[in-house]
């Protein structure tokens, strides 16, 4: 109390004439009654004047003739004053408070009493149980809303312990709702019949397995047969699909653990005997050693052009610019990728200001994002570019990795490709970014949009952008009032200053009104109309119906560490990664030959034997004898010494 009456009359001094010392001195030594009654002292006129009437006196007593006895019964009237004011302020909200608490109380008393949270709880046990999770497993989802219903109960009488226990129970039974959507969503794909793409697809890749891997034991042939089979029938489900991949890949699994992956040895037999047949004949062999020359030169040519504009737009020397050649191969073929994709990353970095280490490390993760998500260079750059300047990452390679993985994770789990998350992180990263929307919620949210509308990257992207700045444009008062009427503020009070929400922070609000609305309330089409616009509505009501899904995507991206390069691993071993790895290996040797002193006696042996094979090959036809071969090699050899 005596703090408090310090505190009042320090505000009213500094409205006075008196010097610093003479405050000072009055704040330390005038009294209060420690025991004043705010409450009873305010109803009380006799009360007051007595108060009022002291603290003059000592107010005189203390500054003496420094103020007379009128300015002193002043400035003690002024306090009095403005101690009551405060406690008859201060009486009211709280009896507001306590009103609005007690009717929050009875809300839940009478919500408990009708039974509806036992209906909530029966009928979420029911829907869970229905959408195939055992009696047990329902159970479990449902012990949160459980446990705050015994606090209900057991709080029945204390008003503050009853509105918290019904805070908790309504925030547990969002979570429920959410659990029940999400399985319900799982179960209507395990229900589905797949598409006819998927289905061959499938029993495509099991024949192709039994093909390469002869080797397996009967009991696996048997069960990929009996697979295929069932493929092969009418009305094959995602669920079905779903079974018999994960059983495919335990099959896999133990299959490599015993050593039986591969050819049988009757099979490897058999395809040595057909290489050594292709071997020994020489003509096929040398025309396609020509063919290889040819391409891994044409492929050096353009290399050779990439390294130029590199050199002109960054430092490195020519050192440095020649070894940066030699390892574009090595880094090309770690993922599956030639290693002209890989340059072409470098020259992209440079040209933006990142050299050196970070920009070949930039370059990777433009690699890494082509295998991934089976994009062309050109994209991948441009999205690694645009994802890094819209969210500051300063060229770390780690915080994009971090990035890939996370969308990478949300489009092998959700219907949405990598290529359009990156045409939707080029298009809308800057502006999300901006508008404090992350990377993590710019994801879900394009994600949720594109696996809706399946509008395409490009124009999701743009949706999303034009959606961000209506979210936070305080100038149009059609948009800020349909916000209002659908209770998503776009603005909220914060230690008194107005601030902006969040785009996210509104479209969740706005998503709980959209939903709450019947199909024909005039809100929900303004709410699309005001907000969405012409072009944006299908977008806008794509995420405001789908925030479980957003939600999901969000949860998904937490989970994505590693999935990049897992993925991008799987695409570097596939038929044209393996095939790329080979044109880099031939064009990195056909390097190291252009880069050798001997370089011009290799192309003239080299077109002195094509020269004798063409010969041979106009007076004698076709060569099918390993004799005929064998003479052609020694013709060769010899022709070859003469230089």
């Amino acid at each position: 109390m005596v703090d408090q009456f310090k505190m009042q009359l320090g505000v009213i001094l500094d409205k006075t004439s008196l010097t610093a010392v003479e405050k000072e001195l009055l704040l330390k030594n005038i009294k209060i009654p420690a025991d004043l009654d705010l409450t009873k002292f305010v109803k009380s006129k006799n009360e007051i004047s007595k108060l009022t009437a002291e603290l003059g006196k000592e107010i005189q007593s203390i500054l003496g003739k420094s103020v007379s006895s009128s300015q002193a019964n002043g400035m003690a009237k002024s306090y009095v004053d403005s101690l009551i004011t405060g406690a008859k302020q201060a009486t009211k909200e709280y009896d507001n408070l306590a009103r609005a608490a007690q009717k929050s109380a009875d809300a839940i008393r009478q919500t408990n009493q009708s039974g509806t949270f036992d209906t909530q709880i029966s009928k979420a046990q029911s829907d869970l149980q229905k959408y195939g999770l055992t009696a047990e497993e329902a159970s479990g989802k449902l012990k949160g809303m459980k446990d705050a219903l015994v606090e209900i109960n057991a709080s029945s009488n204390d008003n503050q312990a009853l509105i918290t226990a019904g805070e908790k129970i309504k925030l547990e039974y969002d979570k429920v709702k959410n659990v029940i959507t999400q399985t319900r969503l799982e179960f209507d794909k395990l229900s589905v019949s797949i598409d006819t793409n998927r289905q061959t697809a499938t029993i495509a890749k099991l024949n192709n397995y039994l093909s390469n891997n002869s080797a397996i034991t009967k009991e696996a042939k048997a069960q990929i047969q009996q697979w295929i089979a069932t493929l092969n029938g009418a009305n094959v489900t995602v669920g079905t699909l779903k079974d018999i991949n994960v059983q495919f890949v335990q099959l896999d699994a133990n299959m490599r653990s015993i050593g039986r992956l591969g050819p049988s040895t009757l099979d490897s037999t058999k395809a040595l005997t057909s290489k050594f047949t292709q071997w020994v004949s020489i003509t096929g062999v040398v025309m396609t050693a020509a063919r290889s020359g040819k391409q891994a030169v044409n492929e050096l040519k353009e290399i050779d052009s990439i390294l130029t504009e590199i050199s002109k737009t960054s430092d490195l020397t020519t050192k440095q610019i020649k070894e940066l050649g030699s390892v574009s191969f090595k880094s090309g073929s770690k993922f599956g990728k030639e290693a002209s994709d890989y340059l072409l990353g470098v020259q992209e970095m440079s040209r933006s200001g990142f050299y050196g280490a970070k920009g070949t490390a930039m370059a990777e993760q433009s690699l890494l994002a082509q295998a991934a998500g089976d994009m062309s260079a050109e994209l991948a750059n441009k999205y690694i570019l645009a994802t890094n300047a819209a969210y500051n990452l300063n060229g770390e390679a780690e915080k994009l990795n971090e990035i890939l993985d996370g969308q990478n994770a949300i489009t092998n789990r959700n219907s949405v490709a990598m290529e359009d998350m990156a045409e939707i992180v080029s298009k809308a990263g800057s502006v999300a970014a901006n508008y404090r929307v992350t990377i993590e919620q710019l994801s879900a949210l394009g994600g949720t949009i594109e696996a809706v509308t399946k509008a395409g990257g490009d124009e999701v992207g743009t949706g999303i952008k034009s959606l961000l700045i209506n979210l936070q444009n305080v100038s149009s008062s059609k948009i800020t009032s349909t916000l209002d009427e659908a209770n998503a503020s776009m603005t909220k009070f914060v230690n008194g200053t107005e601030k902006l929400r969040t785009p996210i922070e509104i479209l969740r609000d706005l998503s709980e009104t959209f939903n709450s609305l019947d199909k024909d309330d005039p809100l929900k089409a303004e709410i699309l109309t005001n907000i969405g616009g012409k072009y944006q509505a299908n977008k806008l009501a794509a995420i405001l119906s789908n925030m479980d899904m957003y939600d999901k995507m969000l949860q998904d991206y937490t989970e994505g560490s590693g999935s990049a390069m897992e993925e991008a691993m799987k695409s570097a071993n596939n038929w044209e990664g393996s095939l790329n790895k080979l044109s880099n290996t031939w064009t990195s040797t056909v390097n190291n030959l252009v880069n050798s002193d001997g370089v011009i006696a290799g192309i003239n042996a080299l077109n002195n034997l094509l020269t004798v094979v063409e010969k041979l090959t106009s007076a004698l036809g076709s060569l099918n004898t390993i004799g005929l071969a064998a003479g052609i090699f020694a013709s060769a050899k010899n022709f070859g010494g003469t230089n």
